[in-house]
């Protein structure tokens, strides 16, 4: 049998030949979207979020059928309207109320959003998979294609001959989404590489050999405090005994000679070195040190101003971060405040905040002004975070407290161990909202099956950048209980009441989408029913025999 990561590696090579990985390559790539209109691009986002919407209601409604289960109510089809060859296909698209997207332009002055990232990772690597030695072909840029292990890279900037990228000053044609500010700085990274690689055989990491120094640039930049923080990944400089040599370099070339970058008013405030032996490209394994500077850089979101790590996540769009806010904002206003008309039982309950996923507090902190808003209608407001990231969780609990909130708490690790625990111990009279906002994979499926096995939240606003994974999650979310299959005990699912797409990505085919979901309860009582009784309850249902 042929192994597989070469036949793979073979498929990848003829995919993206070194001939045809030119800068537009990378732009097809990388911004598939750059050639449409503005208008357009809103338009395929937004058809993108309805469709998949339209896939989750459909893929519950069949789940449901096939198994013989009711399907819940929201997405029920009672009525299908006949047409000449049968019956006409159900539109589960209109199941889910899904507003029209919300754009990131700058409407005074009618801007496109351009140089919007404020996160890069760049691969250390060769522009060519036939000589991986070659110091005239290192390159610092996005991966093109996997040959035999090697990530081939190609540079951000337009090296063609119609183009002059040859001094640091801002003339030079790179991506769309790409700040220019950061230019000088992977030109400097390059230089450094190929000098350091002539003169001291410090080479570039070979995934395939393991050998080698350099690997990966991370670049993050507020553009509140014009600060950039600057992380290089090599292998393990202090095993092999060269740290102190690495260490050097670094900063003579980042800090002492910083002058010689022309970053348009910016200034690096951070440098870090970062150490890992992974075989996979990850900032997540590794020891991180501090070379010079400040440990973080700071983002201000409305009138909060955040401090974030080096590996903290942070939405990598600083004004799309705040719109994005701005909509969960409202959805909170409206939604909250509906129910409260509903409900007068409501304003003598506590409101409790759970973020989860929360990161440095960004969503939780820069919402809690509305949260104290809405305290009023309640006997008291409490904010709960929860994080994997221990370095998130630190800057969280610092953020909190320089803003001055007391009512905010921050825990390190997985929102199923935390979770039960502490709903569990939660009195009778609290309403529970939990925000999630995942990574592009979205929740573990432990995370949901704890989300929707705790009944004492109700109301749950699902933050995602993948909605292919956000469908995913909630088919887990608000499918029907099947007694046959199905835990001990019977939980009340959620329904999707409404859908909000923000375009945080301009160029790109990905879109942001705020989700939010309304735990369905029969009755007043929302506590777990058992499993006997629900059978009890169902078995004379002929929908629902085996």
């Amino acid at each position: 049998m042929k192994n597989p990561a070469k036949k793979r590696a073979k498929l990848d090579k003829n995919e993206g030949s070194t001939k045809n990985c030119g800068f537009e390559y990378l732009r097809k790539k990388v911004t598939p979207l750059y050639n449409d209109s503005y208008i357009n691009q809103l338009d395929f986002k937004n058809n993108l979020v309805r469709s998949n919407l339209g896939l989750l209601s459909k893929s519950i409604w069949k789940s449901a059928t096939s198994k013989g289960l009711i399907p819940p109510k929201w997405c029920k089809v009672e009525k299908k309207e006949r047409m000449r060859n049968g019956f006409s296909p159900v539109d589960f698209e209109g199941l889910i109320q899904a507003f029209p997207i919300v754009s990131i332009k700058d409407e005074d002055k009618g801007t496109i959003p351009y140089s919007y990232r404020n996160k890069y990772e760049f691969t250390i690597g060769y522009t060519n998979n036939e000589i991986l030695d070659a110091d005239s072909d290192i390159s610092v840029g996005f991966v093109a294609y996997i040959d035999r292990f090697e990530p081939i890279t190609i540079g951000v900037l337009d090296n063609s001959n119609e183009v002059d990228n040859s001094n640091d000053i801002q003339d030079t044609k790179t991506l769309e989404i790409i700040n220019p500010c950061i230019i000088p700085i992977i030109k400097k990274t390059e230089k450094m590489v190929k000098m350091s690689s002539r003169e001291s055989d410090f080479k570039v990491y070979s995934r395939r050999n393991r050998s080698g120094i350099w690997r990966l640039l991370l670049i993050r930049l507020s553009e509140t405090n014009k600060e950039i923080m600057v992380i290089v990944q090599t292998t393990n400089v202090e095993r092999i005994g060269v740290k102190n040599k690495i260490v050097d370099l670094l900063i003579e070339e980042f800090i002492d000679k910083s002058f010689e970058m022309d970053l348009m008013g910016y200034k690096i405030k951070s440098l870090y070195l970062h150490q890992s032996d992974s075989i996979v490209d990850t900032f997540d394994i590794g020891k991180l040190d501090l070379l010079h500077g400040s440990p973080q850089i700071s983002f201000k979101i409305r009138n909060t101003e955040l401090f974030i790590g080096p590996l903290s996540f942070f939405q990598t769009n600083t004004k799309g971060c705040e719109t994005l806010y701005n909509e969960i904002r409202k959805v909170i206003e409206i939604k909250l405040l509906e129910n409260l008309k509903k409900n007068e039982n409501l304003k003598k309950k506590k409101l409790i905040i759970l973020d989860i996923c929360c990161g440095v507090g960004a969503i939780g902190l820069t919402l809690l002004d509305i949260f104290r808003d809405l305290g009023r209608n309640f006997g008291d407001v409490e904010l709960i975070g929860i994080d994997c990231s221990r370095e998130a969780i630190n800057s969280a609990k610092k953020n909190a407290e320089n803003i001055g909130i007391e009512n905010a708490k921050y825990y390190t690790g997985t929102a199923e161990s935390i979770l039960p625990n502490f709903l569990e111990n939660l009195p009778s009279n609290n309403l529970v909202i939990a925000i999630v906002d995942p990574p592009r994979s979205g929740l573990h499926s432990s995370v949901i099956k704890s989300l929707r096995k705790m009944a004492k939240i109700e109301y749950l606003i699902y933050v995602s950048c993948n909605v292919e994974s956000l469908v995913k999650n909630c088919i887990e979310l608000c499918s029907a209980y099947d007694p046959h299959t199905d835990q001990q005990e019977y939980f009340p699912v959620f329904f999707p009441e409404c859908a909000v797409p923000v375009d945080m990505f301009p160029f790109t085919k990905h879109v942001e989408t705020i989700l939010y979901l309304k735990r369905y309860v029969n009755n007043s009582n929302s506590s777990a029913l058992s499993k006997s009784k629900t059978t009890d309850n169902i078995s004379n249902n002929p929908l629902l025999a085996r």
